[in-house]
């Protein structure tokens, strides 16, 4: 690969997907999907969501085939709980900052940050008091960063490091609300370089409701841009991340 591959992940909670790209070994994928087989067979939940077993073997087999293209990736973190800082993803990313993205034209504020059922390491946490079930009395009071804002000083960022034509950017996101802004924000700065989105999408849907949603889903298919879903279910996993070794390679 010839450029970088820039992988942003916003609203990185615990980062099972940052560390299902780049950290897990062979022994810790079969450790939770073994697990989560078991779960599915004792309690018999529809809700659990278990990958087939192809799946599980090529998510392990794509994982390292990443890994062997480690030097091409450089990562960055955004994370508003400094409660998950614990995890051994926020160790290894290259940055990390910690705040929430806002709206799109937000400028720098403090704002509060909700919790659902005042779980304070959800990963429901929202800076949106539309969000369901969430406490809007126990709060924490967390930096946020308006997306325009925040996508230019990055830009800016990584075009002094690698060259504004070496680096290809990537984004997963997953922060509650705030998804459609983000999108829209880098896609204004990054323009080409910015063409593919993992993640999940649904919170706009939930908190902003269905016209947002239809706005960002045209959006995304009206600038050639292309969408996987990349979340903590096991099932997501296997076409992001051949998704991304292809990037890498």
């Amino acid at each position: 690969m010839g450029k970088k591959l820039v992988y942003i992940d916003i609203g990185t909670h615990i980062g099972q997907e940052y560390l299902a790209l780049t950290s897990y070994s062979a022994f810790e994928f079969l450790y939770r999907f073994i697990k989560i087989y078991i779960a599915k067979l004792i309690y018999r939940e529809r809700k659990i969501f278990t990958p087939r077993l192809k799946e599980a073997f090529n998510i392990i087999r794509t994982s390292r085939e990443i890994k062997k293209n480690k030097e091409n990736l450089y990562t960055i973190l955004v994370e508003p709980n400094y409660r998950l800082y614990d995890s051994r993803a926020y160790k290894t990313a290259d940055k990390v900052f910690c705040l929430a993205l806002g709206e799109d034209n937000d400028e720098v504020s403090l704002q509060n940050l909700f919790f659902p059922n005042s779980f304070k390491e959800s990963q429901g946490a929202s800076i949106y008091k539309e969000k369901a079930g969430i406490d809007k009395i126990d709060t924490d009071l967390v930096l946020v960063v308006g997306c325009s804002k925040f996508a230019k000083l990055v830009k800016s960022s990584l075009d002094n490091l690698f060259d504004r034509d070496g680096y290809e950017l990537v984004i997963r996101v997953n922060c509650e609300g705030s998804e459609d802004s983000v999108i829209y924000a880098f896609k204004k700065e990054f323009g080409p370089s910015f063409k593919t989105v993992f993640g999940s999408l649904k919170d706009v849907l939930e908190i902003k409701g269905e016209q947002k949603m239809i706005d960002l889903e045209s959006f995304i298919a009206g600038h050639d841009m292309k969408f996987f879903p990349f979340t903590p279910l096991y099932t997501t996993w296997n076409k992001a991340l051949i998704k991304l070794s292809e990037l890498l390679k």
